[in-house]
């Protein structure tokens, strides 16, 4: 069997390999543009009820901003203590390390809550 048989038949199946490469890459290119244009459409539709919702909630020209004003005066004022009630307990001594279980867990609490 010489080269040129050898090429001669293995040709065709190059080729049918090549034309279901080339129809597999199609399917796929279709279903992104498929998907794309789904997502597109939800977008779109997401963001029409957003505006929508947006358009209830937010002041209008027949709400004027004052509106807000005349309703948070009629509330009733309330002074809140300037520290909150402590209860009286007994010398009981528990340390961050105690509650996390772990020196190095409470160490690195206090270092970005104390501050």
């Amino acid at each position: 069997m010489s080269g040129e048989d050898y090429n001669t038949n293995y040709n065709p199946m190059i080729e049918q390999m090549m034309a279901m490469l080339s129809n597999l890459s199609n399917n796929v290119m279709t279903n992104v543009n498929s998907l794309n244009a789904d997502m597109n459409k939800n977008n779109q539709d997401f963001n029409e009820k957003f505006e929508a919702i947006h358009a209830k909630i937010a002041p209008s020209q027949d709400c004027p901003q004052d509106l807000l004003q005349e309703q948070c005066e009629k509330l009733p004022e309330f002074e809140l203590p300037l520290e909150t009630p402590r209860g009286q307990y007994p010398q009981v001594q528990v340390s961050m390390t105690d509650i996390f279980r772990d020196a190095k867990a409470a160490n690195d609490f206090a270092e970005v809550n104390l501050r």
